[in-house]
This record gives structure tokens, C-alpha cells and sequence, in this order.
């Protein structure tokens, strides 16, 4: 539809930047003025407040054009300040660090918004989560915000408040449980390096030996996998967050470890093609010099 800049509200607050770009605003201007049509802007309400499209609403008003395509939302101030947050981040001109700053804290300062999590938080403004949690403790340790008990989530597309639990500490059984998967570690890495010694009057043949140091390897690695994934779990328990983020991030490690295993071996299968290319071109050099020998020797 159709409407008038001057049926427009523009002074709600629903401003999720800290300033116009006026030179965007002469761009868009000069090309409203050659007949490009824009995305229509978005409005919320009875009195179309301004949510999505601020500098196409400026640059109609530096054409001198008083009409402009817009789609009208139901909802109210809050809706249209939270629409222009997430909008902002998936179009348009890119918001700043600043301006992606401020609207962090605009809704970690918010009495409904501030208790939502920060990876919905930063779904929402465009930053990582780690640096939504640190704004958020930054604004409790100035007293500017209150610290929550609960957080809000969403999951499978459904909301869900979970009380966030107390710190965990690591228990004495689990410190037990890693001390000792370390020493499993350093004892079969010193059989390892035994293995590749032979001992004094030893009598097996060098392949059992080549077999030995195998399955010793092989015991090490499994056991260094062990090892990491007692530290993840450990590190997970110990983590301030509630279970449902706990099973986020314990799934998101799992999902890394695979593709950091992945990306090992074909840096393997690389190094071994890079070796092979290498021998090769050396083997071409090499030919290629007595081809060259050959070639004087002829021409005398």
C-alpha cells in the first residue's frame, strides 16, 4: 500500500541506529528520482510507526517525493523496536558495531526482553552469544540491570523459561576420573617409546615390534579421545547456563571434534599429495638437467 510521509511516525524510539547515512540517503534519493523501486518500508499500528526502512524514508523526503510503498504490521511500539533490531541485521545497509552494541543493551535493559537468552539475544542484534553474555554481566556489575534468575529460550520453535542453575563444580570423584585418564595416557605413551627401544637380549622379529608400537599408538589416541571428551564434559558441567543451553553447546562441541577430525585427515591426504607432487617434480628435475647435458654434449 501506499502512504503519505506525513502519516508516518518517525519520533517512537524505534530507531535501532545511532545515525542516518546521509550518503545512502543521496543514493537511494537520486535512484527513487530515476524510478528504481525499493522494498516497501514497514510500519506497525494505527499511526504506521517507522520500523524498517529509515533511510528510504529519508531519501523520499530529499527527492521531494510524498508518498512511499510500505506494509503495515499489527503491533505496538515494543513491536516495532524489536522488528527494526532483527530487520536491520538481514538487510539494507550494515549496522555498526555501536549500533549493534546499543541494541543489545536496549533489550538486555528491557524488563521482558532482558530475561530471553543470549543466543536468542544475539539471533536478534547480530552479535555472537559469548559477547551478548558479556554486555549482559558488564550491565549487572554496573547495577544498570538486576540479575535473573530465569532466562526464556526458544526451542523447536516454541518458548521455553528454565531457572538458571547454580555454578557446578568439579566434584573430587570427577578430578579422580581425569587424573587417572591422564596417567593412562603418559603411562602408554612410555610403553610406546619402550616399544621403539629393543630391550637387552630381546628376540622378536621387527615386524612385531612395528605391531606392538601400532597398538600402542593406537591406545593413545583412543585414550586422548577420552581424555578431550572428559575435559568437554567437564568444562560443560562447570559452565553457568542452564540444561537446555548445556545441551546446545554439548552438541555443538560433539559436531566441531567431528569436523576438526575431518579437516585433519584430508590435511593428511594433502601433505601426502604434496610429498608425492614434490618427489615427482624433483624426479622431472632431475631428468630434465641430464636431458640438458645430453643436449650440449650433441650440440659440440
Amino acid at each position: 500500500m501506499k502512504l503519505k510521509l506525513s502519516d508516518i511516525t518517525i519520533d517512537a524510539g524505534t530507531q535501532s541506529r545511532r545515525s542516518i547515512d546521509q550518503a545512502s540517503v543521496l543514493d537511494y534519493a537520486q535512484l527513487m528520482t530515476d524510478g528504481v523501486e525499493f522494498p516497501p518500508i514497514v510500519v506497525f499500528g494505527e499511526k504506521n510507526i517507522l520500523a524498517d526502512g529509515w533511510h528510504r524514508y529519508w531519501a523520499c523526503k530529499k527527492a521531494g517525493i510524498k508518498e512511499i510503498e510500505a506494509e503495515s504490521k499489527e503491533g505496538k511500539i515494543r513491536d516495532a523496536i524489536l522488528y527494526g533490531i532483527s530487520a536491520n541485521n538481514e538487510h539494507g545497509i550494515p549496522m555498526t558495531r555501536d549500533d549493534k552494541h546499543d541494541n543489545c543493551k536496549k533489550m538486555l535493559m528491557d524488563v521482558e526482553w532482558g530475561n530471553l537468552g543470549d543466543r536468542v539475544i544475539a539471533t536478534k542484534v547480530g552479535l555472537s552469544k559469548n559477547t551478548v553474555g558479556k554486555i549482559r554481566k558488564a550491565l549487572e556489575a554496573e547495577g544498570r540491570i538486576e540479575k535473573s534468575d530465569n532466562r526464556t529460550y526458544i526451542r523447536d520453535g516454541q518458548e521455553i523459561t528454565a531457572k538458571i542453575p547454580e555454578p557446578v563444580e568439579i566434584t573430587p570423584e570427577q578430578k579422580a576420573e581425569f587424573d587417572e585418564a591422564v596417567r593412562r595416557i603418559v603411562t602408554a605413551n612410555v610403553l610406546a617409546d619402550e616399544a621403539q627401544q629393543p630391550t637387552e637380549g630381546e628376540t622378536k622379529s621387527r615386524a612385531d615390534d612395528l605391531q606392538q608400537i601400532k597398538e600402542l599408538s593406537d591406545i593413545v589416541l583412543t585414550l586422548e579421545e577420552e581424555n578431550q571428551q572428559l575435559k568437554d564434559t567437564i568444562a560443560i558441567k562447570a559452565w553457568d547456563a542452564s540444561d537446555i543451553e548445556k545441551e546446545d553447546i554439548e552438541e555443538t562441541v560433539k559436531e566441531l571434534r567431528k569436523q576438526i577430525k575431518l579437516l585433519e585427515m584430508e590435511i593428511d591426504s594433502l601433505r601426502s599429495s604434496r610429498d608425492t607432487y614434490m618427489n615427482q617434480a624433483a624426479e622431472l628435475d632431475r631428468i630434465n638437467k641430464s636431458l640438458r647435458n645430453k643436449l650440449k654434449k650433441f650440440e659440440q
